[in-house]
């Protein structure tokens, strides 16, 4: 693995892709993430203090070149949109001592806000002299007057993070950085990695794997068994949805049973980057998904990331989204969807949760389409990511609020294959 490794959520995105944002569900006053923060800065001369409560400082301590611009422009996907309207513009360079040697995360909130089109504002952001985010362009990636993420990690070794932004095109415009600390060490580690090389019709391994047995939640179809999920001998996990009759341990009989494998028991993450390698069927009334939920507590208040959940019947779009508990006791939810040209849906493709001190990005093949901050959602809403461990799942259900019910031209046995899950932190 290599040892500086990142997403970048400004990254140039293949043309076959394009992001949309879906907005934020909510209201009312949460309390401050629990990140390990050292440095919350903005452009401007004046502090922001966020929607969780986080004040961010003047960047002017920090900071050489550049000029300092403002707009009244609506700012899209953000509860706190002072942090992108205030810009710094132009060529610039920033220097934050650090007292530890260790790795970084690094979250730059930007927005295009002066009405540039695609291909007229683009730059490169380099850390610690490395290029972590080349040709940034911020009007293609999240189109206009909408909140979009940088999101990196670094390792320093020399007592400061040094960023520096320079231009291709245009001026680079820059509203806000934050900085945390994510470890002591300054290479990252493969800390699971099941490939599935089993012998033809073994079950998942026990050591890595457990198999959820009871019925689907969220009205869906299926009860989950311990004989949906199998090595197909040539590297490869197969979770089969299946049209069977089936009476489950609450003597209910269905007409679907399929498999949903946790981590649960076995491995735990916090922070790092979790990606599966996966082939997911196209049909109607199919909910492929790969994500993750914290180990204790009762959803929603433990946190959900969504990596990737699929409509069958919509085999281009892939969505991303967070929930969690607000203060009115009911679920918020931050959401987005990448689409592509071709269908993600009978092909192979990787899929992506990063995850960072006061982040959370998705991901499809290298491309960043949603990122997250405490400062995104609203001030009702608890945000749950920097508090505890995570476990892993993934399945394939059949029905639910999500998808609706199978129609007649649904295949089934439908096919979920796995090539390899790992997560490096």
């Amino acid at each position: 693995m290599p040892t500086n490794r990142f997403r970048l959520t400004a990254a140039v995105a293949a043309a076959s892709f394009v992001a949309i944002a879906t907005g934020l569900v909510s209201t009312a006053p949460q309390a401050a993430a629990a990140t390990s923060s050292v440095y919350r800065v903005t452009a401007g001369k004046s502090a922001v203090t966020d929607s969780a409560g986080q004040s961010w400082q003047p960047d002017a301590t920090y900071v050489h070149g550049g000029s300092l611009s403002t707009s009244k422009n609506t700012v899209a996907n953000t509860a706190t949109p002072a942090l992108y309207r205030q810009q710094r513009t132009g060529d610039s360079s920033y220097e934050f001592p650090v007292s530890a040697t260790g790795t970084y995360g690094v979250v730059i909130d930007v927005a295009e806000l002066g009405n540039k089109s695609p291909g007229q504002r683009v730059y490169d952001v380099l850390a610690e002299g490395a290029t972590v985010a080349s040709r940034v362009d911020v009007a293609a990636n999240a189109g206009k007057n909408t909140a979009w993420h940088l999101v990196f990690s670094v390792p320093v070794s020399d007592g400061a993070l040094d960023l520096d932004i320079r231009h291709i095109t245009g001026q680079p415009a820059i509203g806000a950085i934050a900085i945390d600390d994510v470890k002591p060490g300054l290479a990252p580690a493969v800390t699971f990695d099941d490939e599935f090389n089993g012998v033809s019709g073994s079950a998942p391994d026990a050591a890595n794997w457990s198999q959820d047995i009871f019925p689907g939640n969220n009205n869906q179809l299926q009860y989950w068994t311990d004989h949906d999920a199998t090595a197909d001998g040539n590297g490869s996990m197969v979770i089969s949805a299946r049209k069977e009759s089936f009476t489950g341990g609450d003597g209910v009989t269905r007409a679907y049973t399929s498999a949903r494998l946790t981590t649960a028991g076995h491995y735990t993450w916090f922070y790092g980057e979790a990606e599966a390698r996966i082939f997911v069927p196209a049909g109607q009334g199919l909910w492929p998904s790969f994500w993750s939920v914290g180990q204790k507590g009762p959803w929603p208040s433990n946190g959900e990331i969504d990596g990737m959940e699929m409509k069958g019947q919509e085999p281009k779009i892939d969505h991303g989204a967070v929930h969690g508990l607000n203060t009115n006791y009911s679920e918020w939810t931050y959401h987005a969807t990448t689409t592509s040209t071709t269908p993600l849906a009978g092909q192979w493709h990787t899929y992506a949760m990063l995850w960072q001190p006061g982040v959370v990005e998705t991901l499809v093949d290298g491309r960043p389409f949603m990122a997250v901050t405490p400062a995104d959602v609203s001030g009702a809403d608890i945000w749950p990511f920097d508090s505890q461990p995570f476990v892993l799942r993934m399945q394939l259900a059949v029905g639910g609020d999500f998808v609706g019910a199978p129609s007649r031209s649904t295949v089934f046995p439908a096919n979920m294959l796995v090539d390899w899950v790992r997560v490096t932190q």
